[in-house]
């Protein structure tokens, strides 16, 4: 499952929340976050591209 970003506009605080790819827009909750539902303005944070990090060896016939 792929973990979000999520900032509160209001205090500067950001969270990263564990979902399913269907739950992608649930704001976090108050047990997740510590903050009650009603004094927080949440946006998801949209990160940039994962990266792929590969060995040297990776790919190539005859190197194991």
């Amino acid at each position: 499952m792929p973990a979000y970003t999520w900032e509160d506009k209001n205090s500067g605080k950001r969270i990263d929340i564990i979902r399913t790819f269907s739950e992608y827009t649930v704001p976090p909750t108050e047990e997740e976050s510590g903050i009650k539902p009603e004094d927080a303005k949440w946006e998801r944070i949209i990160m940039g591209a994962p990266t792929v990090n590969k060995p040297w060896n990776w790919g190539k016939k005859g190197t194991w």
